[in-house]
């Protein structure tokens, strides 16, 4: 739960943004994003954090689960996705989904949904080190979900 010390750290972002419940969206989460801002040097819009429905029922957007996800827009980043990507992945986010259709201010521009979620502990009776990883993308004008993998950013997300 966000501590008053953490909002205090934080360089670019307070909690007046669209974090849902400022109090409840996870420290960590906070603590990364902020890092993950100040490396890539243009603004983070959030759109999403803290919720108490409109998501899967084990949504890392719900306190139930740890209230670690947020869902973001980067409208002035620069790079391709493939870079995006990669700077995102520098981060030790643990849950990453990219949604190459979602807009800002009637612009396409693309966005995230970034977690810490917790990692699992195996049948092996070890840490389980996959992290989720996906594409949200609109098919026959729905959203359906696929792999977060080349071929699938190549088809749907702007390669």
């Amino acid at each position: 739960m966000a501590s008053k010390e953490t909002w205090d750290k934080l360089k670019h972002f307070k909690p007046t943004e669209n974090w849902g419940d400022a109090d409840a969206i996870s420290d960590l989460l906070l603590l990364t994003l902020d890092d993950f801002r100040d490396y890539i040097g243009v603004p983070i819009i959030v759109s999403n954090a803290v919720a108490t429905s409109g998501h899967s029922s084990k949504s890392y957007h719900y306190r139930s689960q740890g209230a670690c996800a947020v869902d973001v827009m980067l409208p002035e980043y620069r790079g391709g996705v493939i870079d995006l990507l990669f700077d995102v992945f520098r981060f030790g986010f643990s849950g990453v989904g990219y949604y190459p259709d979602w807009s800002y201010n009637a612009n396409v521009v693309g966005g995230l949904h970034l977690d810490v979620r917790p990692l699992k502990w195996g049948n092996d009776k070890t840490l389980d080190y996959k992290q989720a990883r996906w594409m949200g993308v609109n098919e026959n004008g729905k959203q359906v979900y696929k792999p977060l993998i080349l071929e699938n950013i190549k088809k749907y997300g702007g390669i």
